[in-house]
Parts: C-alpha cells; structure tokens; sequence
C-alpha cells in the first residue's frame, strides 16, 4: 500500500507541475510547488524521469528552483537516467535544427521557453546535484563520468549552430561549477586509461574550443595595455576584465587549476583550446621551442579568425618579451614566413580597427625579430605592387622599411652588429631602391585624374616614401645604403621627383578650374612639400648638376 501512495503522490507532482508549466493561469505556481515540494515531499515521490522533463525548457519563475529541488532529493540514480535522456532528447532537436536560437521547437509557449544553452546549463547543475550522492559501490568515478562527459561535449558541441557569445556566457561557467563540484567526489582510479581529473579537463577544452572567440575576448585590449600602456587611454583600462565573457573562463581556469592542470599540460597538446587557456593565464609567454610547436595552431587561428584575440595577446605578449631581451633571439624561418604572411592581410582587412592596429604593432615586432635578410625579403614583399598585394599594407609596410632602417643606422660603422645588417649595405638599395625610389606609379601617370588619384592610397603611399627617402639623405652620413650615391640621385631626380612635380602643378592648375576639387588642395600641397623637401636634401648633396 506504501508503494502505491507513493506511486500516486509521483503522479500528482508531475500532474501539478504539467499543470504549472503548461497553464496560463496553474492552480498553484512553480514558486509554491517547490515550498510544497521541500516540505512534504518524500525522494521516491519525485519521479524525475517525468518532472524533470516537464520543468527543464520552462522559463517561468520558479521553474530551476524545481530542478534543484528535484536534482538534490530524488535518487541520484534515477536522476542520472532522466538527464541522460533529456539530453539525448535536446542533441536530437539541435541536431536537426528544431531549436532555434532561443526557442524550443515550433514556438509555442515561446513566452516561457528558454535557450537551448539553458538547457544544457540545468542538465549540468542536475549532474552536479545527484552525481555526488550517487554511491559508487564497485564503479570507479571515471567508469561512471566517461559516457556522461562523451554525451555533454556532444551535445554542448551542438551549441555551435546558437549564438556564440551568449551561449558561451551560459555554458562556460556551469561547466566550470561541475568541475569544482565533483572535483571534491572523484577519485584517481583509471578508466580505459583516462582519470576522472582528465575527462573533467577534456570536457573543459571542448567547451572553450565550440566558443574560441568569446571565451577569449578582451584579451587583446589587456595585451596591448601591458605591452603599450602610453597608447592606452586611462578611462578604459582594466574594462577588459569585467566582461561576462572575462568572469565566465576566470571560474573555468579556476576550475581547472583545481584539478591539478598545470601548464606543461597545455604546452604539450597543442590546440585552439591550447591557445584559449594559455592566452587566459595573463601575461603567459611562449619561448621559441614552444612558438615552434604552436606555429600551425597560431597560424590556422589567424587566418580563420578563430580565437583571434587570444591568439594575437599570445603573439604580442611573447614577441615583445623576445624583442626586451639583450640580445634579442631571431625568429626561424619556418615561424617567421608564415606569420608575417598571415599578419599583413589581418592588419589590412580585419573590420576591428582595434585588432588591425594591434595585428600590425605584432607584425612589426615580428619584422624585427627577423634575421636581417629575411626582414628585407618580406618588406620587399609587402611594399611590391602586383595583384595580391593590399594598399593599406603598401602604405604602411613604407613605415615599418623606416624604422628597419632607422634601427640599422643606429649601429656603428664597421662594427660586426653593422656588416651583419643588410639595411646598412648596397644591397638594400638594389633591392628595395627601385621599388620605392625610381618607379613612378599608374595613378600618377598623365591620364589619371585627380579624383581616382585621390581616392586610391597612392597620396598617403607618396608622403610615406618621400619621408623615408628624406631620412635616408639626411640620416646616412656615411652613405652607407649608397643612398647619396650621385647616379642614382640623378634617376630619383629625373625618372620620379621633376614628373612628379609637373604632374602635381597639372592637379593644381585643374582644382583652379573646378571648384569641386578644393578639398584636395591641402593633401596634394602635402606631397608637394615632401617633393620639395627631398629635392632640397638632395642638393645638400650634389648642389650642381641635378
């Protein structure tokens, strides 16, 4: 007879609680139902393989002080079997696209429905729940955890197809209170080789590795502050750090330095999960046996802007550390090449002004990290015009020629620092010369109006290197670059500086005739001035004979 009452009181709790999900107006709200519930109810008269079923996509108030009601007073096992299905049940509709964003199924009850990431979040507080009362009897802990981590990874890996960034806000933490919670009820027996601690850690890289750009956001503004905070401005610093995405992976790392994870582990799996979690250790560094091992990861993240800003911190953290050292260490080939080739397209398109600007500070420590040769290989690269190459990049890789330079011409002549640096020698002349001081571009040819002169980046291209060609003449006394060399002063003169300047006398000669044009007036007088500048440098030089 006891049986059978408890059989009716587990039928009138899953009646009432149906009646409260479903209802607009219930006999008793989820609110009172769980005061009743906690007073009265026995464990067997919560049947969670109905109620949790009922309550888990309810928005209503209420309805998760339910589930934790259910999760810590029902048998653990019962409980297990329910979550196990429900989450069988929710892969499927995510799986076939029947849960939308926010909404479960065709819409209804869509007043109170909850996210898909909500529902994955109170499956994980119900484990969190019943797990820790579950006796183990002859089971290890890992034997028991390992299809429950395989299902959850599965079905948060689903989440994918949701929005990232509010799902990962959701998803993330309850997976770090899991961890923190069965990490006090686990124990070090294996399970086909893995322990409870590294199935919890696994479950944790999975996560991070579904949402790689909100579990690392606002890396990069932390990054750049530590690394240029004269570039900061005062009001905003420290902001990074107290988005939700921020609190949520701090729990997690938290979570998972709990489990004894230490970072020789992350080192020696190189990942996207890698890089999110190192990227989250603050300030963390790589040497160069460890940018070797990363440098695929990094490169495939850069070009697939997936974990962009955790990726790019990493890069600007450990470069400039690289760059402090005396003497700094050059970069290998097999890291360089390919991180610069994938640096100077991010620079150039990336729609976060913010990441083009901090991708292009790594890319010049990248250049300076590069044996001579190799820096000028690539700046020969980047400034070339053909048709993979991008104007922005052409604009700005003049600047980064410039301070390779400058760096260069700080070195004593005949010193072993000096004969090692192709910057000081003829050879960068020969190589970067033509490209930059003796060719005279299509947009400046007689055909080329005006306005498509003006709306390319050849005027900002144009004062870049006439500025770099006046610090050469000014700068190189010793005429190491074979700058002040006369016959080639005579070709910059004759073959670009006197066409340049007829042209730009035709431009303004149309602004008088077209009142339209006078915008203009102040960026072609800027090129003008720079043309007459190095025209003035360079009778310093050869006064006579030009």
């Amino acid at each position: 007879m006891a049986h059978e009452s408890s059989s009716q009181d587990s039928r009138s709790i899953a009646s009432l609680l149906d009646d409260a999900v479903h209802q607009e107006n219930p006999s008793l709200a989820l609110t009172i139902l769980n005061r009743t519930i906690l007073a009265s109810a026995e464990p067997e008269d919560l049947d969670p393989l109905s109620t949790i079923s009922t309550v888990l996509t309810s928005g209503k108030e209420g309805a998760e002080d339910v589930l934790r009601t259910i999760g810590s007073r029902c048998s653990p096992r019962e409980a297990i079997l329910a979550i196990q299905e429900e989450a069988e049940k929710l892969y499927h509709r995510l799986e076939s696209e029947e849960v939308k964003d926010g909404l479960d199924g065709d819409g209804e009850d869509s007043a109170v429905s909850i996210s898909p990431a909500t529902q994955v979040a109170r499956l994980l507080m119900l484990y969190e729940l019943a797990l820790p009362r579950l006796a183990k009897r002859k089971k290890s802990s890992a034997a028991i955890l390992s299809p429950l981590i395989s299902q959850i990874a599965r079905l948060i890996d689903q989440l994918r197809r949701t929005t990232p960034k509010q799902s990962a806000r959701i998803i993330i933490p309850s997976v770090a209170s899991m961890i923190q919670v069965l990490r006090l009820w686990i124990d070090e027996e294996r399970y086909e080789g893995s322990s409870s601690a590294d199935m919890l850690y696994d479950l944790a890289r999975n996560t991070v590795e579904i949402f790689p750009n909100a579990a690392t956001e606002g890396l990069l503004e932390q990054s750049f502050s530590r690394n240029f905070p004269r570039l900061v401005v005062p009001a905003r610093r420290g902001e990074a750090s107290d988005r939700p995405e921020s609190v949520a992976m701090n729990l997690l790392m938290d979570a998972i330095a709990a489990i004894g994870i230490k970072d020789s582990q992350e080192i020696s799996r190189p990942s996207i999960a890698s890089i999110v979690l190192l990227a989250r250790r603050p300030g963390y560094v790589m040497d160069i046996p460890t940018l070797k091992a990363f440098s695929n990861v990094l490169i495939f993240c850069i070009q697939t802007n997936t974990a962009i800003e955790g990726t790019l911190s990493i890069l600007l953290d450990t470069l400039a550390k690289l760059k402090s050292l005396d003497p700094p260490p050059e970069l290998p080939e097999e890291v360089l090449v390919p991180l610069v080739h994938s640096l100077a397209p991010l620079a150039s398109v990336h729609p976060d002004p913010s990441v083009r600007h901090s991708t292009f500070r790594i890319l010049a420590l990248a250049l300076a990290l590069a044996p001579s040769i190799w820096r000028l290989s690539l700046l020969t690269e980047l400034v070339s015009e053909d048709e993979e190459s991008m104007p922005q990049m052409r604009v700005a890789a003049v600047g980064l020629v410039k301070e390779a330079v400058l760096e260069a011409l700080q070195t004593a002549p005949g010193s072993s620092a000096a004969q090692s640096n192709v910057f000081v020698s003829p050879l960068f002349m020969r190589q970067l010369g033509s490209q930059l001081f003796l060719h005279l571009p299509e947009s400046i040819s007689t055909t080329v109006r005006l306005k498509k002169f003006l709306e390319s980046a050849e005027p900002s291209r144009l004062v870049e290197v006439l500025g770099l060609l006046f610090v050469l003449l000014k700068r190189d006394v010793d005429n190491r670059t074979g700058i002040a060399d006369y016959s080639l002063l005579r070709q910059i003169v004759r073959q670009v500086l006197q066409p340049l300047q007829s042209r730009l006398q035709e431009w303004k000669i149309e602004m008088d005739a077209d009142p339209g044009l006078q915008y203009a007036r102040f960026r072609v007088e800027i090129v003008e001035m720079w043309v007459e500048r190095v025209f003035s440098a360079i009778q310093d030089i050869i006064p006579d004979n030009i």
